[in-house]
């Protein structure tokens, strides 16, 4: 799949968003992943269930991890509370393994639940074999765009997300189609809006 992903490159610009490879990019280029499962860390978002109980992730909708009610609490101090903090820095207690693993500054270690859903894991990712596969062949082809995409950086402004507002002349996008500057949004609602 990374393959043909790259083999619909325009001009070093994808023109597919796949999400996992666009989060990857960021960190190849020295930005923060919009993907959590990337991250060091969790806990940079929450989840409103239907009766208004938020919890820490909505893999974790469970009572150790309830950090309030929408309906009486404020959202904005349940994300920042003790129990929301808590819950993100038990990412990082990694095993010995993956410390010492040269993919950990992409993966992280990968999210929580794939590492603690199966106790035959130890709390190693259930996807760390693939990761390492994954990384093992892409690795050289995503060195070599964020080799290309840092020397042709457009614009301060395109500068927040990795591939930047860059569309080849050839190239039309539907309102609805996703953006291609990898941000996860319609087209409509990112970067057609900076264009006009």
């Amino acid at each position: 799949l990374f393959d043909l992903w790259i083999s619909d490159f325009i001009n070093h610009v994808p023109s597919t968003s796949i999400r996992f490879f666009d989060s990857i990019f960021y960190s190849y280029v020295d930005r923060v992943p919009p993907d959590c499962t990337l991250l060091d860390q969790c806990g940079v978002y929450v989840v409103v269930e239907h009766n208004g109980n938020v919890y820490a992730c909505d893999f974790f909708v469970e009572p150790e991890w309830k950090l309030g009610n929408i309906q009486h609490d404020r959202l904005i101090d349940m994300l920042n509370s003790k129990k929301q903090t808590e819950f993100g820095s038990q990412k990082a207690l990694l095993p010995a393994a993956c410390n010492t693993c040269q993919w950990l500054k992409y993966c992280y270690g990968g999210c929580p639940k794939d590492r603690l859903r199966n106790p035959r894991d130890r709390n190693v990712s259930h996807f760390c074999r693939a990761y390492k596969i994954f990384f093992d062949h892409a690795d050289p082809k995503l060195r070599e765009l964020a080799e290309s995409w840092k020397q042709n950086q457009l614009s301060d402004a395109d500068q927040n997300r990795p591939w930047g507002n860059q569309l080849s002349p050839k190239q039309k996008m539907g309102r609805n189609k996703p953006c291609p500057c990898g941000s996860g949004l319609k087209y409509k609602k990112c970067c057609l809006n900076r264009n006009n």
